[in-house]
């Protein structure tokens, strides 16, 4: 197991799901307004078929990015209201990675001292090095 990939996955999908389910919100809300805009354009002027063929078109790829937006944030939804709750440990979560690291250095670099047999510690960190 990578515990360090692991706590960095846990960390960022603490920090991003809110943000990505509320960015989300905003840019619906964005083509919502859009595709109205489109709506009374169609109403409320004369075109001929090459531009009634272009706002249909936009209005087209507007909904389907709304549709891919709104199936993201029904999945989003379940985990949002979860770490959310969970946002005040981001700093001390943000310590054990670093931590995490850390040891991981320390590990590639530790030695072993031999308590009894002084003469045996070069051939063992010759070894492990």
């Amino acid at each position: 197991m990578d515990i360090l990939n692991t706590a960095i996955t846990i960390r960022d999908s603490i920090r991003d799901i809110p943000k990505t389910y509320k960015d989300n919100l905003a840019q619906i809300k964005e083509l919502e307004g859009e595709e109205l805009d489109l709506l009374h354009q169609i109403e409320l002027t004369k075109f001929n078929a090459r531009d009634g063929y272009k706002i249909a078109k936009r209005i087209q790829e507007i909904r389907q990015e709304r549709r891919k937006l709104k199936n993201e944030n029904s999945q989003l939804k379940h985990l949002e209201s979860i770490v959310c709750k969970w946002q005040d440990k981001l700093p001390k979560l943000d310590e054990s990675i670093g931590n995490i690291r850390k040891e991981k250095g320390n590990m590639a670099t530790r030695k072993y001292h031999c308590r009894v047999r002084k003469d045996l510690e070069p051939k063992i960190n010759k070894i492990r090095g």
